[in-house]
């Protein structure tokens, strides 16, 4: 009985494995995401303190800009707070 019985607990195991590698793929994406807020809300306190604007204007100087020289906004955002420039 016991070795009918290995091909299911064979198949659940691996179904199990997929599941954890797929949740762990999730979690960085996660992880990716939320350092990319991080990020973006840090240029934007700059922004605003620096310039005296609005959240929605700082962020909307951050997404002009990252259309304009075509960069992702999070790049644009991590570049501004270590050089405290949105020029290249």
């Amino acid at each position: 009985m016991a070795g009918q019985d290995a091909p299911l607990v064979e198949g659940e195991l691996a179904r199990v494995v997929a599941e954890l590698e797929a949740t762990r793929a999730e979690l960085a994406s996660c992880n990716e995401a939320l350092k990319s807020c991080r990020r973006i809300g840090i240029a934007m306190g700059i922004l605003m303190e620096r310039y005296k604007l609005t959240d929605q204007r700082a962020f909307e100087l951050l997404r002009r800009t990252s259309q304009r020289r075509n960069v992702k906004l999070r790049d644009i955002a991590y570049q501004f707070t270590l050089t405290g420039s949105l020029e290249r």
